[in-house]
């Protein structure tokens, strides 16, 4: 199994954009969460799986090696990448998320044969 890490910066320019971030950023954490199953919190569904796929110009992109299904292990959201700053709403002005994925699948030589 592989791990893979991926850095976003956002820096939204007006309030719709930055509603979009706050968005972004709610989803992974709601799919890299557990799901509890009946009231007394025993039993959980585990969080959601990931198909991760590099384009280029609307093809598969041949020069990164592929990624087996995965699941979120981390999410690390930074609401001040250069230093504390927000827009006169509260929004901040930068925000930097890093995702940290790990692949369900064992990849051997066969499958980086593949493209893996």
């Amino acid at each position: 199994m592989l791990f893979r890490s991926f850095d976003f910066y956002f820096t939204p320019v007006n309030q719709q954009e930055a509603l979009n971030v706050e968005s972004i950023i709610k989803a992974f954490r709601f799919h890299a969460a557990p799901e509890v199953v009946g009231t007394t919190g025993r039993f959980h569904i585990a969080p959601s799986t990931f198909d991760i796929e590099f384009f280029h110009k609307s093809a598969e992109n041949t020069h990164i090696p592929k990624i087996s299904t995965c699941v979120l292990t981390s999410i690390h959201v930074d609401y001040a990448p250069l230093g504390w700053s927000t827009h006169t709403d509260g929004m901040p002005v930068q925000t930097r998320m890093e995702l940290k994925f790990m692949e369900t699948q064992l990849i051997t030589k066969e499958k980086i044969q593949m493209g893996f």
